[in-house]
């Protein structure tokens, strides 16, 4: 590509949130819809797991993952599930899906000829030409496919009157599984309980995340006066 030439790209299709890395911070995004009747007296309450986690290693890991998060709550993980005062139960949702994208590529260096007469109209004086420098925009569209990742929680009262509902979702063209689902589960439970009815976005920095070997949100950027 000419020092000239200006590559400009433009989504078609846009996905409501991505994994983006920037020449400062890497940072990973995740979208948050949270319905809540939160009990005033539920600090220091016990909780269990509707799912029997202990006989599906991934469950479990998943599990643990929004174990780690739980703390928010105010509640406690009961020591026998049978006595606890809330169920949580969780379910992880991974949807292909493909964003159209396209190139758009102006190149100042295309070159294209005139001619005519001049204001004496046809037939009726000198003859002029030339040639016009002018912009021809050459166009690549193509697919990018990339995952749509889901986390839905619930926690409801033993006689199953549900109390929180939150989904955070994520799109990422190159994590698996595995690496979403810390972000996810941080997600459902940031700034507990928030207000009924909210969607939050939440930008992570992966690096800190990766130092602190916790989900870590990205340090608000300094006003400028």
């Amino acid at each position: 590509m000419s020092f000239w030439q200006k590559a400009k790209r433009v989504s078609l299709s846009m996905s409501v949130l991505a994994l983006a890395a920037c020449s400062t911070t890497n940072t990973f995004t995740t979208q948050v819809n949270v319905f809540q009747d939160w009990p005033s007296n539920a600090q220091g309450k016990t909780y269990a797991f509707s799912k029997n986690i202990e006989q599906n290693l991934e469950l479990k890991t998943y599990a643990d993952a929004i174990s780690q998060q739980m703390w928010r709550t105010g509640l406690d993980l009961a020591i026998n599930p049978q006595r606890a005062h809330y169920l949580v139960d969780f379910d992880v949702r991974v949807e292909e899906r493909e964003q159209i994208v396209q190139d758009v590529y102006n190149d100042p260096w295309m070159f294209s000829p005139y001619f005519g007469w001049n204001n004496f109209g046809w037939g009726g004086g000198p003859w002029y030409g030339g040639m016009s420098m002018m912009y021809t925009p050459r166009v690549s569209t193509y697919p990018v496919r990339y995952n749509r990742y889901a986390l839905d929680l619930k926690i409801s009262e033993k006689a199953g009157k549900p109390v929180y509902q939150a989904t955070a979702v994520a799109d990422s063209s190159r994590s698996l599984l595995s690496q979403v689902m810390p972000y996810l589960a941080a997600s459902v439970l940031d700034d507990f309980p928030l207000a009924n009815g909210q969607v939050k976005q939440i930008t992570f920095d992966v690096d800190a995340s990766k130092k602190a070997n916790i989900p870590t949100k990205q340090a608000p950027k300094a006003k400028v006066n």
